[in-house]
């Protein structure tokens, strides 16, 4: 929640939650420095007025955004240093390509899954991060 709050406030957009009282495994400033690197991820990526959606649920945090997806050749890498979408290189996206990195190297410090998939109508990304003591998603 403090991690959503600090991005509506920085970026004035509108963030979809739904979080579900939950006790949580893990360091919490890495926990909130994966959730600020997705939430910075989804705002780059959505159209300006579609709102980023964050969830927690059974262990398991889920931000969506609604931008242009991921095609399925390239989600094995968007977790990978410096590595830049296709569609990042012909637009001007910013960023340097360690959010995502940096991500997934927390997930694996603290024995955290971490999944994308593109949403159910095409519209955009969902990232899972499922901590422990919940199903094993990755």
């Amino acid at each position: 929640a403090a991690a959503v709050d600090r991005f509506s406030r920085r970026h004035g957009r509108e963030v979809s939650t739904d979080l579900e009282p939950s006790h949580l495994m893990g360091r919490p400033g890495m926990l909130d420095r994966a959730v600020t690197n997705l939430l910075e991820n989804a705002h780059k990526w959505s159209p300006i007025g579609s709102p980023v959606e964050v969830r927690l649920a059974d262990g398991v945090v889920t931000v969506t955004d609604h931008g242009p997806g991921i095609p399925e050749p390239e989600r094995e890498n968007i977790f990978q240093p410096f590595y830049r979408l296709e569609i990042s290189r012909s637009r001007s996206t910013g960023g340097s390509g360690l959010g995502l990195a940096i991500v997934q190297q927390l997930c694996h410090a603290n024995g955290w899954g971490i999944t994308v998939s593109p949403t159910s109508d095409g519209t955009g990304s969902v990232f899972e991060v499922c901590l422990p003591g919940s199903a094993d998603r990755s």
